[in-house]
């Protein structure tokens, strides 16, 4: 009998959603020996640190996010970005403008507005990948798979699940929750 899962992709957002999504991903492999083709992650952090994060199988293999699984978003000069362009960035507060220059690469810094900016700046990007993860998990699942789409009792496939994992206490994950979750509804039409 093959295996029923509705189609369902996991986001995380900043540090706590990549970890987050490890422990997920992880689930998977343990119960099942593989991530169902129907089931898809997407990891968006502001820390190039998050390349290199992992968790442990219960048989002890290591398990990563892969490539098309992470996406890394920085802002190189982000305060003369925001200096040529006040206006368009009216919502970053005053004093949070000089925490701009602290954000190529290194995360958000526990600041919420650089968060939102780097979200902001790269939201091309994000909407993108966020379009390709949940493609990947429409994809027809071959006939010779052990795994099937979940249907009620009339036959018809359940919603997409799209699960967002976040810190509401950081700066990327807080920063970027609201703009993301825009984001996702964009892509789902």
């Amino acid at each position: 009998m093959k295996i029923k899962l509705k189609k369902t992709l996991y986001i995380g957002l900043g540090g706590t959603g990549v970890a987050t999504l490890l422990k997920v991903k992880k689930c998977f492999i343990d119960s099942y020996g593989e991530i169902p083709p129907m089931i898809g992650f997407l990891a968006i952090d502001t820390d190039t640190a998050a390349l290199n994060k992992e968790e442990t199988s219960n048989l002890g293999s290591p398990i990563r996010l892969e490539q098309s699984e992470l996406l890394v978003c920085t802002v190189r000069n982000a305060l003369p970005t925001y200096r040529s362009s006040p206006a368009k960035f009216d919502w970053v507060p005053p004093r949070n403008v000089n925490n701009l220059r602290n954000i190529a690469g290194l995360g958000a810094g526990a600041v919420r507005s650089n968060g939102r900016f780097i979200a902001y700046y790269n939201f091309k990007t994000i909407q993108a990948n966020i379009t390709t993860a949940i493609n990947k998990i429409h994809q027809l699942i071959p006939s010779t798979s052990r795994y099937t789409i979940d249907t009620n009792r009339d036959g018809i496939e359940y919603a997409t699940t799209i699960n967002v994992f976040a810190s509401v206490a950081g700066g990327t994950g807080s920063g970027m929750l609201i703009d993301t979750l825009c984001l996702i509804n964009k892509s789902m039409k």
